[in-house]
């Protein structure tokens, strides 16, 4: 993180804002003297408690000095630990997961906010890290920040959208209408699950693949019988079609007992440890689609035990993997 390019000591703002508290009137002749500084850094200072901390500040013409408006008003300061500051100083690194939304310019803003509320003692510089952290990102598709922002305002003021969207089978743009519920984010992909107009069905669309959003002047309520928990699974991802829950167990050879053992691909599973070296794992989950996903991830060293749909859609991938080489030969 950079230095601070106001230059502003944040103990001198925190002893300009005690004598404006003291009910004392300072104006910026007096303030210069006690601080031992020009009049103009004083000014400087008082924009930068004015603007930076939104500081409820007027001068009264009368008695020659600020004072403020609001007498509960006070410059809040932060205490944080080394090890607290040495995780704002990865904040950086880490906030490349947000890069697609607007919130990476809010979460920056607030970054910096944390760090000139610091002692000038402390200086939170993610620099050194650059040598000596890497963080590699899963690859993320590119999300239109009005199309986040309009759908979060919808979410916020309960009102129905329309957009154009297109599925991962038909590239051609299509019209929607839905009333948001709820937004979710996996690995990096964030989707949008609300009550679809034309299919009368609660469904889920990914907002890379929407543009053009227009907000309408439709209101709607949320339903009480809606449940996130019965569209996305926060251990596997989000699938609207899959409802029925199954139980998975996935045999995984001696080769990968150890990342068997060391990963959690799902929050409720459990391990068998085998005679044999091998390792199963068992879980229960709604996301077919996304545990074939797994499976096809580790290759041979992976078998489906249980269910048989899983087990059948491992082959039938397999098979169609296995064709397209068949093609080339």
């Amino acid at each position: 993180m950079k230095k601070r390019e106001s230059n502003i000591p944040v103990h001198r703002i925190h002893l300009i804002d005690e004598e404006i508290r003291r009910g004392t009137y300072p104006n910026k002749k007096i303030l210069a003297k006690k601080l031992e500084v020009s009049e103009r850094t004083i000014f400087r200072d008082l924009e930068f408690l004015r603007n930076f901390y939104n500081a409820p500040m007027e001068f009264d013409s009368v008695r020659n000095g600020f004072y403020y408006t609001d007498p509960d008003f006070y410059v809040k300061s932060v205490t944080l630990s080394e090890g607290e500051l040495f995780s704002i100083s990865l904040f950086d690194k880490l906030l490349s997961q947000y890069k697609n939304t607007p919130l990476e310019k809010k979460l920056k803003s607030i970054f910096e906010k944390i760090t000139l509320s610091l002692p000038d003692s402390v200086q939170v510089d993610s620099g050194f890290l650059s040598k000596d952290i890497t963080t590699i990102s899963e690859p993320m598709p590119v999300i239109d920040v009005n199309v986040f922002s309009k759908i979060m305002e919808s979410l916020q003021s309960r009102t129905t959208i329309e957009f154009d969207h297109y599925s991962l089978d038909d590239s051609q743009k299509k019209n929607r209408s839905i009333d948001p519920y709820h937004i979710c984010c996996k690995g990096g992909s964030w989707y949008v699950i609300g009550f679809c107009h034309k299919r009368n069905e609660v469904r889920i669309f990914a907002l890379n693949r929407i543009s053009n959003v227009r907000i309408t002047k439709l209101h709607y309520t949320i339903p009480k019988n809606f449940k996130v928990g019965n569209y996305i699974d926060s251990g596997m991802g989000v699938w609207a079609s899959e409802k029925i829950k199954y139980k998975i167990r996935i045999k995984c050879s001696k080769k990968l007992a150890t990342v068997a053992r060391e990963y959690k691909w799902h929050p409720n599973q459990e391990l068998e440890i085998q005679e044999d070296g091998s390792v199963v794992v068992s879980f229960e989950t709604t996301q077919m689609h996304e545990t074939l996903k797994l499976v096809m991830s580790l290759g041979s060293d992976a078998v489906v035990l249980e269910p048989e749909e899983l087990a059948d859609l491992v082959v039938e991938s397999a098979q169609n993997i296995l064709s397209n080489y068949k093609k080339k030969a």
